[in-house]
């Protein structure tokens, strides 16, 4: 599993609850789509996509 850095990432982004659920479900219906049409992604672009979010 990707390391992440909680605390320097929450300083930087300035969302509100809503625009960060409305950007979350955005990213998931894209996967879902992607799914879908059976685009098949490596774990390590997985998580380069999850980390990019």
């Amino acid at each position: 599993m990707a390391k992440s850095n909680l605390v320097q990432v929450s300083e930087k982004i300035n969302y509100t609850g809503a625009e960060a659920i409305q950007s979350l479900r955005s990213e998931l219906e894209k996967g879902i789509e992607s799914m879908e049409r059976g685009s098949v992604y490596t774990i390590e672009e997985a998580w380069k996509e999850i980390d990019a979010i």
